[in-house]
C-alpha cells in the first residue's frame, strides 16, 4: 500500500516503526509469492538421515543404556550417541544434530550431580531420560 503510494523503504520502515530490511524483507516475498507470502516460511530443516525402523532401534538401545553395548560409560552422553549412531547405522551425526535428534525423538539431557565420597570418581555425568508421553 505505502509502496504504490511511492514511499521509499526508509519511508515505510519510519511509518510502521520497523527496520528498512526488514520492509525489503516483505517487499521482496510478496514480490516472488503475492500478499498470502509476506510472513516468513517455517524451515524444516534437513530430513533425518536414519528412517523410522532405525530411529525405534535407537530408542531400544538408548533405554537399554551404554552398558548393554560394551562402551565404558555409565551413562549416554551426546558425543557416544553420536558413536553409536555411526557404529550402528553407518550414518554420521555432529552433536548438535543428535541432540536435535533425541529431543525429537522424546528424550532429555540432563546434568546429574557429580560424585560424592565413597562413589567412583566419574566427575559430571549426563544422562538420557526418556520422557513422559
Amino acid at each position: 500500500m505505502y509502496r504504490k503510494e511511492g514511499k521509499s523503504i526508509a519511508e515505510i520502515a519510519g511509518i510502521l516503526g520497523t527496520p528498512r530490511a526488514t520492509v525489503g524483507d516483505w517487499i521482496s516475498r510478496i514480490a516472488r509469492g503475492g500478499i498470502r507470502r509476506r510472513h516468513d516460511v517455517k524451515n524444516r530443516g534437513a530430513a533425518c538421515k536414519i528412517d523410522g525402523g532405525q530411529r525405534r532401534r535407537l530408542v531400544k538401545d538408548l533405554l537399554a543404556g551404554p552398558e548393554a553395548f560394551n562402551l565404558g560409560a555409565g551413562a549416554w552422553t551426546v558425543p557416544l550417541i553420536a558413536r553409536h549412531i555411526k557404529k550402528e547405522f553407518g550414518v554420521d551425526y555432529n552433536v548438535h544434530s543428535v541432540w536435535d535428534l533425541i529431543r525429537r525423538m522424546g528424550f532429555s539431557y540432563s546434568n546429574q550431580r557429580r560424585a560424592g565420597p565413597g562413589e567412583a570418581a566419574q566427575g559430571w555425568r549426563r544422562e538420557i531420560k526418556k520422557m513422559p508421553p
